[in-house]
């Protein structure tokens, strides 16, 4: 954890900061994991694993709506469809379900 502490926190992608907001969380350091969450959320508000912390995190501390929240950020950046290297398969994937194979 000290490690991770020293690293830059200065990459584009968050990377560092959720590998150490993962480790926050993981120890018990829920209020330092969310802080760092959100700093990735502030830059890529489409941040999968940073979406996926907050919403642990928010509904662990009872803040449902707050949760459900990122929990809803989440379906939305997650879809197939929004993704352009995914919209081929998905759009094919949903050719061959058909009609037939909706639920």
């Amino acid at each position: 954890l000290r490690l991770y502490e020293l690293l830059p926190a200065d990459d584009a992608a968050g990377g560092s900061k959720l590998t150490l907001a993962k480790l926050y969380e993981n120890t018990g350091d829920t209020k330092k994991a969310a802080a760092l969450y959100q700093e990735v959320l502030d830059v890529k508000g489409d941040s999968l694993t940073a979406l996926r912390g907050a919403a642990r995190l928010s509904e662990a501390d009872q803040q449902l709506a707050q949760s459900l929240g990122y929990w809803q950020q989440l379906t939305k950046a997650a879809r197939p469809a929004r993704n352009a290297a995914l919209r081929p398969r998905w759009t094919m994937a949903s050719r061959r379900q058909g009609p037939e194979g909706a639920m």
